[in-house]
């Protein structure tokens, strides 16, 4: 057993989590990161848009408050969102002191790009490729802090509470050991579960939102599930996105007769909220039986798209599709979870010295549907108020490791594979972009099964990792599609097609 003078352990190594351990060493208080693969390796890095912020001398705080309750058909806590808002131009200037190459005029004033649901321009970004960015200037600065410790190529497989100050967090790393770290406080910035559908943008499988509710965390509105419009349409799981930033330059989304159909859908047309735009999207494919239609922005000047989209144009012609002269064949996917852990206004749960933050939580900052770019916002800002509320007291140092060597090992891989896969397709058939109660009581039917077959392999004696991670996946599936079917509001994201 070691003993490390470490306070706070931190779940997870994307934007949300780093920010939070940089800004505990800002106050001088040492944290862990226990992160599934390599720290820069993270769901956050294929961030493309930005960080919505105002920064420009026409807009306000007020415009961006009431842009972001309209995305969520007014069910943003609006206290919180302008908590969060307010500090927007605060993180800007700490990124560009840590080196993020924000994207700049020829005056060097920031280059704010346009998105789908704002009023006006005020997305910072870093090219097409913001995450990466922000994540590379949040690694390097780690490196050199030594208040900062990351533990890479381990996953949570369960969590429990000792006493009401001690967590105990169990862990699996590649090699089929296991590792048990207590704390006494602990940040989960696991991500969403957007993974979990057949058609996503995203990695992240819900692990720490399946966590927290094992503890006892609140969990609550898992049935806002942003569906991003426009990802690349391939045969792969995880799809490439199109950045909505390229849909506010004047791309324009076309069926496959080539007409332009978002006029037919709503007045802002191809800059509709993305709730509206994923279900138009949807429904042109449905009715012309084809599994995506066409983004065209063969009108958007070459300068725009080779300044502000190298890398859509790079991913296109990899798949022998030139931007400049083609359509881009796209498709709805599952792109952002909205609901999760809940938190207040210091993103802590219900549970003393747990916090929440990033895409696993539930500030109430995104609703029902979340306005773009506001993510990359709330995980910045969120650490900001974590940092502040822990060292509000004195911080225990609770932290021991125990390891036990080649303790699990993957012994029903494919078992799992199948179970997964199957639940994958099941969220997307049926609690999906469009809905219905037959569909999701079949999908929590189905689900159930599953549990069921994975309990009665965990029942035997030293059952397998993969078990246990599997059974975590399917939970949060579970949880997903029963607050989809009890949701009897068609608000947001969440479309019942048997609610009138």
């Amino acid at each position: 057993m070691t003993e490390n003078n470490y306070g706070v352990v931190i779940l997870g190594s994307g934007i949300a989590g780093l920010s939070c351990a940089l800004r505990l060493a800002e106050l001088n208080i040492p944290s862990v990161v226990l992160t599934k693969r390599e720290a820069i390796n993270t769901a956050s890095s294929w961030a493309q848009g930005g960080v919505a912020a105002v920064v420009a001398s026409e807009d306000s705080f007020e415009s961006h408050l009431e842009d972001t309750c309209r995305a969520s058909s007014q069910s943003t806590n609006r206290k919180m969102a302008r908590k969060i808002i307010e500090k927007g131009p605060v993180v800007i200037d700490w990124l560009s002191h840590l080196g993020v190459p924000f994207t700049r005029e020829k005056n060097g004033k920031l280059a704010l790009g346009q998105e789908g649901g704002h009023s006006y321009r005020r997305i910072v970004h870093a090219e097409d490729a913001t995450g990466s960015h922000i994540m590379k200037a949040l690694c390097a600065a780690i490196e050199k802090d030594s208040r900062i410790k990351i533990i890479s190529n381990v996953e949570a497989v369960n969590l429990q509470l000792v006493h009401e100050n001690l967590k105990l967090v169990e862990l699996d790393d590649i090699h089929g050991n296991r590792h048990q770290i207590q704390t006494s406080n602990l940040i989960i910035a696991t991500g969403g579960f957007s993974g979990l559908y057949s058609r996503t943008t995203s990695p992240a499988r819900g692990t720490g939102i399946a966590l927290a509710e094992l503890i006892g965390c609140k969990i609550t509105n898992l049935e806002f599930v942003q569906f991003h419009p426009t990802a690349l349409f391939g045969e792969n799981t995880n799809l490439y996105l199109i950045s909505e930033a390229l849909r506010g330059e004047g791309a324009i989304l076309r069926d496959l007769k080539g007409n332009a159909f978002m006029k037919d859908f709503h007045p802002d047309r191809e800059l509709a909220p993305r709730d509206v735009v994923s279900r138009a999207i949807f429904q042109k494919m449905t009715e012309q039986k084809n599994p995506y239609v066409y983004l065209d922005a063969t009108q958007v000047s070459a300068e725009q798209l080779e300044n502000h989209f190298p890398n859509i144009l790079r991913e296109c012609l990899k798949r022998g599709i030139n931007v400049k002269q083609k359509f881009i064949p796209i498709t709805p996917a599952a792109h952002y979870t909205c609901g999760g852990i809940e938190v207040d206004e210091n993103f802590k749960t219900n549970i003393e010295g747990i916090y929440a933050v990033g895409e696993c939580s539930n500030s109430g900052l995104h609703g029902a549907n979340r306005l773009a770019s506001n993510s990359l916002l709330e995980g910045l800002v969120s650490a900001l108020y974590v940092a502040s509320d822990i060292n509000q007291s004195p911080v225990e140092s609770n932290y021991q490791m125990t390891s036990h060597p080649h303790l699990t090992q993957q012994k029903h891989k494919q078992f799992c594979y199948q179970l997964i896969k199957g639940c994958k397709q099941f969220l997307w058939d049926y609690v999906g972009i469009i809905r219905t109660d037959e569909g999701m009581q079949f999908a929590i039917n189905e689900i159930q099964n599953y549990i069921q077959r994975v309990d009665d392999k965990i029942g035997m004696k030293d059952p397998g990792n993969d078990l246990l991670r599997t059974r975590l996946r399917l939970k949060v599936s579970l949880s997903l599609a029963q607050s989809a079917l009890n949701q009897r509001v068609n608000l947001g994201t969440h479309y019942n097609s048997d609610i009138h």
